[in-house]
């Protein structure tokens, strides 16, 4: 693929307390063992992922990693990547079905600066 360096990725404080366990225990698995690696591999194409670049306030410039499952529920992950000589990292801010996922990023993008993410 060609990517040289990996990414490491964050988790907002709230990703494992409220939206995993709210999620359906396939899309909790795939979090761990898929998404995670694919947002830390290549998290500007999501290593062929279908996603996008947001483009409105709050979240403009922040991407999405977006997923269908069986039930052909659309969920979002919402993501920022910070990619400067020095630092490599991917912020995940929120999980969720579609239009929660993204009401879920615009309350927490605001509190996002200074606070400790987890991995």
């Amino acid at each position: 693929m060609g990517i040289t360096s990996k990414f490491h990725v964050q988790n907002h404080p709230l990703i494992r307390k409220q939206d995993l366990p709210n999620l359906p225990k396939e899309l909790q698995e795939d979090f761990n063992e898929i998404f995670l690696d694919i947002l830390s591999r290549d998290p500007y194409t999501r290593c062929g992922f279908e996603g996008h670049i947001l483009t409105r306030e709050p979240l403009k410039g922040w991407r999405t990693l977006d997923i269908t499952d069986d039930q052909k529920i659309a969920y979002r992950l919402v993501y920022k990547i910070i990619d400067t000589p020095s630092i490599k990292k991917v912020e995940i801010i929120s999980f969720d079905s579609h239009d929660p996922a993204y009401s879920k990023a615009e309350t927490r993008a605001p509190r996002e600066a200074g606070r400790k993410w987890s991995r």
